[in-house]
C-alpha cells in the first residue's frame, strides 16, 4: 500500500516509503506463486519426512526386525540358497550384509516380473520376510515425491513449483528489504505490539526471512533431481 509523503517541511521519521508499480507487481507473484506452491510443499515436506522417518530409523523396507546374536553366522552361500528355496526360479541380483549384530542380511532377487527384497537371520539362514520393493510405505512415498504417481507430468509439476518456490523468496525479500530508514531488526524480529493486520505481517516477514534461508537451500537442491533443470542442466 502506497503512502503519501506531506510536502513542504522535513518528512517525520514515521512515514513509510513510496512503494511503486514494481513493488505491486513483485507482490502479485508473490500471492500467484504462494497459492501454487504451498501445496506442493506441504505434500513434499510429509513424503520426505515419511523417507527420512524409513532411512534414519527405520529400514527403507520396512521397520526394522531384530535377530539374536550367535557365536557363529552361516555363509552367505547357505543364506542364498534359503532365499533361492523360498522362491524357486528367482534370480537373485543383490545382497546386503547386515548393518549391525541384530539385524539381518537381505537379498534382493527378481521374481514373477518384479523384485523382491527377503531378510535372512544371518545366523541361521531363515527367511524371516519376503517384501514386494515396489509397494512399501518408503516406495510409495518416494513416487509422490517425485512424480505424484502421474510419471513425467508430476515430475514437471513439481518443478514448476520449486522454481516459483525460488520467485517467492525472491519477490519477498524484495519487498521485506528496509526502506525509509527502516532498520534490519524490523525484517529479523517480529514486531508484536501492534494489534491485527500488521502484527501478522511482522510475524510473517520474520518466519519467512529465516525459514526463506533452508527453503532456498531445499529447492535448489531439490531441483537438481528434477527432470528438466536437474537432468539436463545439473547433472551434465
Amino acid at each position: 500500500m502506497s503512502a503519501t509523503v506531506p510536502t513542504g517541511g522535513p518528512v517525520p521519521a514515521s512515514a513509510a516509503p513510496t512503494l511503486g508499480k514494481f513493488h505491486m507487481l513483485a507482490w502479485r507473484w508473490h500471492f500467484y506463486a504462494g497459492l501454487y506452491v504451498v501445496p506442493f510443499l506441504t505434500m513434499l515436506a510429509l513424503t520426505g519426512l515419511v523417507m527420512v522417518f524409513f532411512t534414519g530409523f527405520q529400514h527403507r523396507l520396512g521397520m526394522n526386525i531384530d535377530v539374536q546374536p550367535q557365536a557363529t553366522t552361516a555363509p552367505v552361500g547357505a543364506m542364498a540358497q534359503a532365499v533361492l528355496a523360498q522362491r524357486p526360479g528367482a534370480q537373485l541380483k543383490e545382497y546386503v550384509a547386515p548393518k549391525s549384530d541384530t539385524r539381518p542380511a537381505w537379498f534382493v532377487v527378481k521374481a514373477d516380473g518384479r523384485d523382491e527384497a527377503m531378510a535372512v537371520n544371518p545366523y541361521t539362514a531363515e527367511v524371516l520376510r519376503t517384501v514386494d520393493k515396489e509397494n512399501t510405505v518408503f516406495a510409495w512415498a518416494e513416487k509422490i515425491h517425485g512424480t505424484l504417481l502421474i510419471g513425467d507430468l508430476g515430475d514437471r509439476l513439481i518443478e514448476i513449483a520449486a522454481g516459483l518456490g525460488v520467485v517467492l523468496i525472491v519477490t519477498g525479500v524484495y519487498m521485506a528489504w528496509p526502506r525509509g530508514g527502516q532498520g534490519w531488526k524490523q525484517v529479523l524480529l517480529p514486531d508484536l505490539s501492534p494489534r491485527g493486520r500488521q502484527a501478522w505481517k511482522s510475524l510473517h516477514v520474520s518466519v519467512a526471512f529465516w525459514i526463506g534461508l533452508v527453503l532456498a537451500f531445499f529447492l535448489l537442491t531439490g531441483l537438481a533431481w528434477s527432470g528438466i533443470w536437474g537432468s539436463k542442466v545439473v547433472q551434465p
